[in-house]
């Protein structure tokens, strides 16, 4: 064999034994998991391992334990403008508030279906609040005519507002200040654009930097946020962040590469522009800016991080400068001791 068809077979080796390790870490994800599940997601973790990043961790001010009677993949997070919070338990469809003392309520449930991560099926995908102070959660529900964004009022009061086709698989999403809401793709790899009105989803941005035509057995399309204008997107497989500017006709202009090397899910973005990802398996939290080197703000030993799937800055004017990250206990990777929180960090201004 000679030097190129050796190449060309150690790729598709590697490819191979990775494509496996991502059954297995799906899999892995249903209690109890098997000893070669655990070693699968260890070996795909270091395929995907994060770059290196200097010390600065922030003070923790508060964990909040969540409802954790089963293990469960707790998603999604926004913080209220009374200082409460609503969490989704994604693989049981639930809508959870929360209150800073740990007692909670159901607000809703949703008609996600049985549950299949392989497919990324049956679960909850991002969730916002929207200007009508309804929350707006993403339903990637196994029977297609449930499949699309969901309005649930504060009473618990739940309608489908937007279907979507059913190949779409829907998770992070943000609302910009017209009522246009942006939502992530993880399997086709773009982001779709749902009118004010809830419309028929629009294809607003796809490339092959956001994971378009990909066919990958992990999220590339993830986390979405937006900031001065600007809606940025983290690719999960590819380990980016995308920054792509909204243009006055409210199509997407030129992407850009915004930063690289992290395996990241959710984020959260303060006033100066920093990013904060969320790294789910790794157990960590990322702060990201061009100008500056990463820096490594929370993690499993100082912080209780276990298993960190998203982040929200507080909505009052005293948490401003506090960033809230949902732990979903070690649901995808075992944490010793893990437990599902909320986790409140002092970010420095």
């Amino acid at each position: 064999m000679n030097q190129s068809a050796t190449a060309h077979y150690r790729t598709w080796l590697l490819v191979g034994v990775l494509l496996g390790a991502v059954g297995l870490y799906t899999a892995s994800s249903i209690q109890p998991r098997s000893l070669l599940a655990e070693w699968a997601t260890e070996a795909l973790l270091v395929f995907l391992a994060p770059k290196t990043c200097a010390n600065d961790f922030a003070q923790v001010t508060n964990v909040i334990r969540l409802p954790a009677e089963m293990p469960e993949l707790y998603e999604s997070l926004v913080a209220l403008k009374n200082g409460d919070f609503v969490v989704t338990a994604a693989t049981r469809g639930e809508l959870i508030r929360v209150s800073r003392d740990g007692s909670w309520n159901l607000l809703a449930t949703l008609p996600v279906g049985k549950t299949d991560l392989t497919r990324f099926n049956g679960l909850l995908g991002g969730m916002v609040v929207g200007r009508d102070s309804a929350i707006y959660a993403a339903v990637n529900a196994i029977d297609a005519q449930w499949r699309g964004i969901w309005r649930v009022d504060r009473k618990g009061n739940s309608k489908l507002w937007s279907r979507f086709p059913e190949q779409a698989t829907l998770n992070g999403m943000a609302m910009d200040s017209q009522g246009n809401l942006f939502v992530a793709d993880s399997s086709l790899g773009l982001i779709w654009k749902v009118s004010p009105q809830g419309e028929a989803p629009v294809r607003w941005h796809e490339s092959q930097l956001a994971g378009a035509n990909r066919n990958v057995p992990l999220p590339t399309a993830n986390g979405l946020k937006i900031h001065q204008n600007h809606v940025y997107l983290s690719n999960t497989w590819d380990q980016h962040i995308l920054k792509i500017p909204v243009l006055e006709t409210g199509e997407s202009g030129r992407e850009q590469l915004w930063d690289t090397g992290v395996a990241g899910d959710d984020f959260a973005i303060d006033e100066q522009g920093h990013l904060y990802l969320t790294t789910h398996p790794f157990n960590t939290v990322v702060r990201l800016q061009q100008s500056e080197a990463c820096k490594l703000v929370a993690d499993q030993h100082r912080s209780n991080l276990a298993g960190p799937t998203a982040a929200v800055f507080g909505e009052r004017l005293e948490d401003r400068d506090i960033l809230y990250v949902l732990n979903d206990g070690g649901f995808s990777r075992k944490v010793e001791n893990g437990f599902p929180s909320i986790v409140a960090l002092s970010i420095d201004p």
